[in-house]
């Protein structure tokens, strides 16, 4: 009987000890979030009072210093009514991807929704630039990454992962048609911990000016602005980089097998976001363009 007594309170300490455990990861949760929510309040303000101006001087080491700003460029393009989709793998797109696509297509209906797939790519491929040598070594994540800039420097119009959506975009390129000193229109990056992620004064600057810079899922583009420009330049410099180590070890669907070189945001966000802080003039900021990030997979 006794034994049974010592048996029963060590199960009940046992209890007790993973309940406050538990309680303890729920307060350092909520702590944490709370900690973040408060640090990116107080770069909205700063950004408020004093919003970011891109000095070359502060990233002389950086991809963005490489050039200077060309502020004057003005555009005789119009804006193509495209809605752009990359789905660069020979594997069959899953059922949520599907749905995705038809939302797409149901909301966007009175713009021209194009999907690029292997048997279409060489439709997109302009004379005097053929893809990087190195694309058909990227995962197929960066084989959407590389063509999103590739589509929005020589092509323009909207670009969006297949995610579902639930505005129209087509008022939205008619108003950038009209605002001629806008190169790229999107939604705005929610928290800081969402921006890209790199060291440096730049990748600080990034993540502290968060909310005004553009996400990447969703967005208007004209066009051979100087930012697309700078965009997929720096994305094949970065190919060029990776080169002969992405021929030794080709990525898969999602880049996660053993020795794939190049990490997850190197040639997306990473270089947009920056660019969207050199060019800040030229962004404009709409909530509409932001498509549903859940539930894609």
């Amino acid at each position: 009987m006794i034994d049974k007594i010592r048996k029963a309170g060590r199960m009940d300490l046992l209890h007790s000890a993973r309940r406050l455990k538990h309680r303890l990861w729920l307060a350092q949760k909520h702590g944490a979030h709370v900690v973040t929510e408060g640090r990116d309040l107080i770069y909205r303000m700063r950004s408020a009072v004093s919003p970011a101006r891109y000095d070359a001087a502060r990233y002389e080491l950086d991809f963005t210093a490489l050039t200077g700003r060309n502020t004057s460029w003005k555009s005789d393009r119009p804006i193509p009514r495209v809605v752009w989709c990359v789905w660069s793998g020979t594997n069959a797109m899953s059922a949520n991807r599907g749905a995705c696509l038809q939302s797409i297509r149901e909301v966007q209906h009175d713009l021209d929704v194009r999907l690029v797939t292997p048997d279409t790519l060489h439709e997109v491929v302009v004379d005097g630039h053929p893809l990087h040598p190195s694309y058909e070594h990227l995962s197929d994540v960066h084989r959407s990454d590389y063509l999103h800039a590739y589509l929005m420097h020589h092509h323009g119009g909207a670009f969006t992962g297949l995610k579902k959506h639930h505005h129209t975009w087509s008022p939205l390129i008619e108003d950038m048609q009209e605002d001629v000193d806008a190169w790229v229109t999107g939604y705005r990056v929610p928290r800081s911990s969402e921006a890209a992620y790199f060291h440096g004064p730049l990748g600080r600057d990034v993540r502290k000016n968060f909310n005004l810079l553009l996400g990447f899922s969703g967005k208007i583009v004209r066009p051979g602005s100087p930012l697309t420009s700078e965009w997929l330049a720096e994305v094949e410099r970065r190919l060029d980089y990776y080169g002969s180590l992405l021929a030794q070890v080709p990525g898969n669907v999602y880049g996660d097998n053993p020795g794939y070189p190049v990490p997850w945001t190197r040639i997306g966000s990473q270089v947009f976001e920056p660019l969207t802080l050199k060019y800040r003039e030229h962004i404009r900021i709409d909530p509409r363009l932001k498509p549903q990030l859940w539930g894609h997979r």
